[in-house]
């Protein structure tokens, strides 16, 4: 359930943008995180990266 606003949001309300930031963050966060994950786990199944061979 998304957050409910007690009025109008506007970038001009403090409280408003210092939520909007923070979601904004999380969002790049996030995204960041799943593309780095995403070029390891690409690097580990093309055999790039990871343990080498064992001897």
């Amino acid at each position: 359930m998304p957050p409910r606003w007690p009025r109008v949001p506007t970038r001009d309300d403090p409280a408003f943008r210092r939520v909007d930031d923070r979601m904004t963050f999380a969002t790049h966060v996030a995204a960041t995180i799943a593309l780095n994950s995403g070029c390891w786990f690409s690097g580990l199944s093309s055999g790039r990266i990871g343990p080498g061979p064992r001897s």
